[in-house]
Order: structure tokens, then sequence, then C-alpha cells
């Protein structure tokens, strides 16, 4: 089998930081190679030094034979390496056909439109999807403008295609279809890098998988040999089973009551109830209306009917604004776009809308509440003025519940939780979650 990609011994250091120390990967064309880690393993870090992203200290990298050093992702590309990242870089306002030609288009004075409709469409057929080349890729569902990204790296003759966390926003037949055009790719040649969270899908997918800890490598192996517990552990050091806590909760009197509620076109004659120390799970399809409900809760979309109760008492949700006010939190789906203000350090964003922060600010009372949420949820940072953007996903979803706690909600509504973060960080989340019925 012919090797596409050869890294060898690379090492990467950032101030204060050793990020890759002495790591070596490679891809064969017809494969896909699982890179799989914890949060800060270092796969991140090798993937952009691979695009072009970053410079590697040392170490050599050759792609079908030949030794090159990317200074830009351009220089990656121009040498058949494409890359699906979780925020998709396709143009919404743009056509399918202007997406997948863009690099092409940018550089002529004149486009033929039907000729360039007409290959967009055939490469669509190929890979055997339901919309089309004329079609706005902003009408398109991430899973199709994912496929639009794919499309674009088949054109431009890529040879190695890096997938990273491509299902994190995905339904159950959406994954499948992703997954049915990656196995039709590993039979024309190409070789994928596959980057995820998500343990089942490694064995479902990959032939191999190449597992790193803090920034080393700890081997490569065949898929056959493993099994979920086995890369934990590589990942870990600890069996998967020490991970996740067990429940000693116990539910008491009935806090929220939701009945009959209504909202668009998702919620429709939504009814439970959640007692005091329970946790009560809401699940369902992407588009069944898990969010839809969770944001009339929080009154980020005004309820067109039914009730909601909190102790017993109506309550008119008009806001987030009411939600608050009524001690009801919301850990959103998004915490980067919805849930952190990413350039404010840590400890603003656990303190930003608690009473804690007042007209006029007691700095060094919110830095003692800050530093003890720290401490109390484990966060991994420098201290409270740390950027929270410079965490990683596990320790910024810890600083949003942070910020809840300090409210001391008496409801806290959490929507994908755990979505995109690694196996270690999600324990610490759910004994978090358990831990919250205890504050």
């Amino acid at each position: 089998m012919e090797t596409l990609l050869e890294m060898k011994n690379i090492s990467k250091s950032f101030p204060g930081v050793k990020a890759l120390d002495n790591v070596s990967f490679d891809v064969r064309a017809g494969e896909v190679i699982a890179l799989a880690g914890a949060n800060g393993a270092g796969k991140s870090t090798l993937l952009k030094i691979l695009t072009g992203v970053y410079n590697r200290d040392e170490g050599d990298v050759k792609v079908l034979g030949a030794t090159v050093h990317f200074k830009t992702p351009e220089e990656g590309k121009k040498h058949g390496i494409a890359a699906i990242y979780q925020e998709l870089t396709v143009i919404p306002n743009l056509t399918v056909c202007e997406n997948i030609f863009i690099n092409e288009m940018k550089n002529k004075p004149y486009i033929d439109h039907r000729k360039y409709n007409a290959k967009a469409e055939a490469l669509l057929r190929e890979l055997n999807v339901s919309f089309h080349a004329r079609d706005k890729v902003s009408s398109l569902t991430v899973a199709n403008r994912q496929m639009v990204e794919i499309a674009r790296a088949v054109n431009e003759k890529s040879r190695i295609l890096i997938m990273d966390e491509p299902t994190s926003a995905l339904t159950g037949e959406e994954k499948d279809k992703l997954f049915s055009v990656a196995r039709e790719l590993r039979k024309k040649g190409l070789g994928i890098i596959f980057v995820t969270h998500r343990m089942k899908e490694i064995f479902e997918l990959c032939d191999r998988a190449t597992v790193m800890k803090d920034g080393k490598l700890v081997g490569t192996y065949d898929i056959k040999d493993l099994n979920e517990d086995k890369i934990v552990e590589l990942m870990l050091s600890h069996s998967m089973s020490a991970y996740f806590p067990k429940r000693t909760s116990k539910a008491g009197e009935v806090v929220l009551s939701v009945k009959n509620l209504r909202c668009g076109n998702k919620v429709k004659d939504v009814s439970f109830d959640l007692r005091k120390g329970e946790i009560l799970g809401i699940t369902g399809l992407l588009g069944s209306g898990r969010t839809e409900t969770a944001r009339c809760l929080f009154g980020v979309d005004k309820p067109e009917g039914g009730q909601i109760l909190l102790h017993g008492v109506p309550l008119k949700m008009k806001s987030p604004k009411d939600a608050v006010k009524n001690r009801i939190g919301l850990v959103s789906e998004d915490r980067k776009e919805l849930g952190l203000v990413l350039n404010m350090g840590i400890g603003d964003n656990i303190c930003f809308g608690s009473n804690v922060v007042s007209a006029i600010r007691n700095k060094k009372r919110e830095k003692k509440e800050a530093e003890e949420y720290i401490g109390k949820l484990n966060v991994k940072c420098t201290g409270p003025k740390q950027p929270v953007g410079n965490l990683s996903g596990g320790n910024q979803q810890k600083v949003v519940i942070a910020k809840w706690l300090l409210r001391n909600c008496d409801v806290l509504i959490l929507d994908e939780p755990t979505r995109g973060i690694d196996v270690s960080a999600k324990a610490e989340i759910y004994k978090l979650i358990n831990a919250c019925l205890l504050y």
C-alpha cells in the first residue's frame, strides 16, 4: 500500500509548553486512520504542522516521498492536503458550485457559469447527494455543507483528507451518509485522517489508529487489535469504567412542572416534571425539538401555549432575564457563540451576570469567587485573568457551568453539555453534573 504521508520525529514547543515531543505518524493510500488522544494530547498541533498553520521545530514531513515544509495552508492544499473542520469554511451566500470551484474561479476574469454548474452537478451525483449545484449553501444542512467541502477536496485532486470532528452536529442518518462517502473516497485511494472523541466511530470507519498522550506518541495499531476500553486506557492510563461516576442522589419534590408547552413548529404539547435532586434527560434526533424546548424554558423563545410552573407558581417567560430572575440557568449547545465571551478572562466569564458584579465592581470579591470555582471545578488554567478562549473545550465548559453555579440556580438546563470534548473531560463534566445536585 502506497504511503502518502510520513511525519517523522516531529517536535514543537510554545512558551513554557512542549506541545509535541518526537512524534511520528503516517497515512497510506486507501485507508482511514484515526488520530486519537485526550484534549491537549497534541493532535491539533500535529495537524496544524501538516497543513502549514504552524512550523515544526524538529522532524521531517514527506508527502508522496518528497520532503515538504509548508509555510501556509495554501501550500498544503497545493500538495493535495484538504481539511474539514467542525467550523466549516464554506461561504453561505454563495452557491454550491461557487464554493466547490472558488479557488479556481477567483483568478478568472470571466466565469462560464453553465460549464461550472455542469461540472459541479456531475461531481455531486458521483458523491450521491440530494442537493444541486445552483443551491445556496445557506439553505443546506450542516451535513450537506460538509459534502460541499468534500466535493471541493475531490475536485482539487486532494490525496489526503483530514476530517476533524465531522460528526459532532450530525444525526445518525447524516453520519451514516458521511461515512458512506468516506468509504467511497477510500476506495479511490485517498488517505483519510479521522479525528473524533466518539470511540464507536473509530471502529465503524477506521483501519488503523494512532494514539497520542501529552504531546507524545503512544503507538499506532490495527483496529482489529483494539477495543474501546483499550484505546481509552492508551489515551489516559485508566480504564473507561473509572471515569463514569455512580449516581447517589435521591429525587425530592417537584421543582419545575411543564404542561402542554407549545412554541413554534418544533415544541408541541410537551409535558414533564423535574424533581429536586434529579437529572432529567430529554432525548431525540437532531431537529426533534430538544434545543427548542430548552430555549423556550429559558425565555429565548416566547411560549405560544401551555404552562411553566416553578415551585408550583406559574411563570411568564418573556426573555432570558425572566429565567435568570427565577433562578433558571442554561448551558447552551454552542458554548463559544452563546455561553462565553472568548476574549475576556476566566474570572470575568464566571462572575459575568451574577450578583457578584454590581454597578460598583468589587474586583477583590470577584477574584475570590472566581478562584473558588476554578478550584472547585478543577479548571486547568493559569488563573482568573487567562482569556477563556485559550482553554480546551472541556475547561471552557466548566467555566460556563461555574457561571451558573455561582448564581445558585434552582433549575439548570444543559444542552449537549459534552459536545466536542474528549472522554476524560466528559467524565469530569458528568461528575460535575452529579455534584450540582449537592450545591
